[in-house]
This record gives C-alpha cells, sequence and structure tokens, in this order.
C-alpha cells in the first residue's frame, strides 16, 4: 500500500459506531438477562446440566434452542436466552439439551 494514503483507522471507517452501540446493545440485553436469572442465593442454575453456578464468571449467557448463526434475528431476544456454564457451553459436551425443530 502506498504509504501516501494511509488506510483511515478502525474509528474513522464508516459505520463503526453503528456497529459498536449494536455489539453494546446485544452486551447489555446479556447481562441484563444474567441478573434476572440469578437466585436469591446469589446463583444460577444451569439450563443443560441443571447444577448450581456459584460465580459471575462461570454463569455465560446461551443461545438457545436457536443458535446465532440460525437465527440471526434472536440475537438481543431473551427468550432464546438461557444461563449454563462456559463447560456446558460447547457443542461436544454430552450434558447438552438437544432440541428438536418442531414439525411444519
Amino acid at each position: 500500500m502506498d504509504p501516501s494514503f494511509p488506510k483511515p483507522q478502525r474509528r474513522d471507517r464508516p459505520g463503526h459506531f453503528r456497529r459498536r452501540a449494536r455489539l453494546r446493545k446485544r452486551e447489555l440485553a446479556r447481562d441484563q438477562f444474567k441478573r434476572e436469572q440469578q437466585r436469591p442465593d446469589g446463583t444460577w442454575l444451569c439450563h443443560h446440566c441443571e447444577k448450581p453456578i456459584l460465580s459471575w464468571e462461570e454463569a455465560v449467557v446461551d443461545h438457545f434452542p436457536f443458535t446465532k448463526g440460525a437465527r440471526p434475528d434472536l440475537l438481543c431476544d431473551p427468550t432464546n436466552f438461557v444461563i449454563s456454564h462456559t463447560a456446558c457451553n460447547t457443542s461436544g459436551n454430552p450434558n447438552r439439551k438437544a432440541f428438536t425443530r418442531p414439525q411444519s
């Protein structure tokens, strides 16, 4: 690339602030869902293995039953969120519940 034409910084590119705002909106929606699902004793219940989760870092918001790739329109929809362990949040985990698609 010609040094007389430097590439614009990321913050100067068109759409950067809109993307940042969308990402921040998703992050706030997940955190709010996580706070709402917290039980009175300060723990969460894993959706997949149904064991208690003790720490904030270990509890993650999982897109279930529809993944982010399958239904991108549900990225900020709390009806598609569940709380799970970080270990249960992988596709190869034996504890992970299966989702059966509705017959149409």
